[in-house]
């Protein structure tokens, strides 16, 4: 149906659906009406309106539902940045979340009180300012989340329920809950005790570490960030191989290619080739190069790639060291000689997260007895200790009462942000650290920002999100 019919009836249906209970609340939390002229930009693209044809539908509503309408006008100029809605987009979605009012975003969960802190993040200073209606509520104890690249969508898991929840992004960072459908439920079930997200740089694919049920799952991201899983060779999710249990991190190539999955009973890494449709296959083991190959540690917590691609590194939670790999073309890893002092020491104890410095230069890694390790990153991928200079400390430690559990670095590169427990007061706490250009070292932003941030109890991980692209 096109033209003048089309959109009287698109607009009709638009005004009743906007004018729904659920909606009201949904808008509620958005002052900016994302989600108005998001349903108004799916439903009119391609149906051929002109500003005319509005004012008739608008003629023809019910008074009591012509403040919906309304709505409508402004989707008129937003049509001609409306997507395609191609396998490769989002269907238009893309231009309306790219109009995000926000710059970078930080998401912590809160594994004690059910729910997600969202702060805004001053450019400028590193300080952070907490997002309206933060912390988002009914997010029942969270134990990972990840942002998709392209800025539009988050999604959290749930170690108890076994499942994972789409969120969109709204335009001043809101977290909103996707849509659920028959057909594809909101949230979704995953394996056991999922510990882990990780998701694919072109934003097409999530993946899920399940540590009860030793598999991957593997979900297609599509328009709204509605996950459908992807079936495996073996069944409804991967299993992680032979001798290899509890996959706890997961980190993926930024070519997509590769995924490799950590685990932490058997302290061992395992590579897998994802294909075109997210299928995995384990990497067949070639020459010297071994899959499952060992950290060489134990208690394995964390991985991270470097932004090339060519390096991987391991955090040893138990053995308090950090393991290096490089990356062959392949995707098995090799470890960084020398061998003897590979893996090396965090010079912290009970180190469980890591990230690699946007540039790649720099490694930065929590240490769960209170502070937090700097390493150059050399050519070779060696990892050095960042000198302590003056008043500056390497480790750098967190605020007095405090357990750092997860750290991440700004989409600028500018800042750190650290997740701590709180041991001496209820709640936890949000470290920030300026990152020096060219040395990586860390500079505590003032507190009279109100450094270390609060969030809610018991924070289990962090996120940062760029602007939508």
């Amino acid at each position: 149906m096109q033209g003048r019919e089309s959109f009287l009836l698109i607009g009709r249906q638009c005004a009743s659906e906007l004018s729904s209970e659920s909606n009201e609340k949904v808008i509620a939390q958005d002052p900016s009406e994302y989600v108005l002229r998001l349903q108004c930009c799916e439903g009119l693209r391609g149906s051929g309106i002109n500003n005319s044809m509005f004012q008739e539908s608008q003629r023809n509503t019910p008074r009591s539902r012509r403040s919906h309408v309304v709505c409508l006008l402004p989707c008129l100029l937003l049509l001609p940045a409306c997507g395609d809605g191609g396998e490769g987009g989002l269907g238009g979605l893309g231009a309306i979340g790219g109009g995000r009012t926000t710059g970078a975003i930080v998401y912590v969960t809160n594994s004690g009180s059910n729910s997600v802190s969202g702060y805004t993040v001053n450019q400028a200073t590193g300080g952070l300012a907490a997002i309206a209606g933060s912390p988002f509520p009914d997010v029942l104890t969270p134990s990972a989340i990840a942002a998709s690249p392209n800025g539009l969508f988050a999604y959290i898991a749930n170690s108890q329920t076994n499942k994972v929840t789409a969120f969109r992004v709204g335009t001043n960072g809101t977290l909103l809950l996707g849509d659920s459908t028959s057909g594809n439920p909101n949230p979704v079930v995953v394996g056991t005790a999922p510990r882990a997200l990780a998701i694919s740089s072109d934003s097409q694919f999530l993946f899920v570490a399940n540590s009860g049920s030793d598999t991957v799952s593997v979900f297609k991201i599509g328009a709204a960030g509605v996950l459908t899983l992807v079936p495996q060779a073996e069944g409804p999710s991967k299993p992680v191989g032979a001798g290899v249990s509890s996959p706890i991190a997961l980190a993926i190539t930024p070519n997509g290619r590769f995924l490799y999955v950590a685990t932490s009973t058997s302290s061992m890494v395992s590579v897998f080739q994802v294909d075109a449709s997210g299928i995995l296959t384990l990497v067949q083991p070639a020459g010297p190069g071994t899959n499952p190959i060992s950290s060489g540690g134990t208690g394995l917590t964390a991985i991270g790639l470097s932004p090339n691609g060519q390096f991987l590194y391991v955090t040893n939670g138990t053995s308090n060291n950090v393991t290096m790999f490089r990356v062959e073309p392949s995707g098995l890893l090799t470890l960084i000689p020398p061998t003897g002092s590979n893996p090396m020491s965090t010079s912290g104890t009970t180190p469980n997260s890591l990230a690699v410095g946007a540039d790649g230069a720099h490694l930065y890694v929590a240490n769960g007895g209170g502070s937090v390790s700097v390493f150059a990153i050399g050519s070779s991928g060696l990892l050095t200790l960042v000198p302590a200079v003056g008043a500056s400390q390497n480790p750098v430690p967190t605020p007095t009462g405090s357990t750092p559990v997860a750290l991440a670095v700004s989409p600028d590169g500018l800042f750190l942000y650290v997740a701590n427990r709180a041991t001496s007061v209820s709640g936890g706490t949000i470290s920030a650290y300026t990152i020096v250009s060219g040395t990586g070292a860390l500079v505590p932003v003032t507190q009279l920002l109100g450094n270390p941030f609060r969030a809610e109890n018991t924070p289990s991980a962090i996120a940062t999100l760029g602007p939508a692209s």
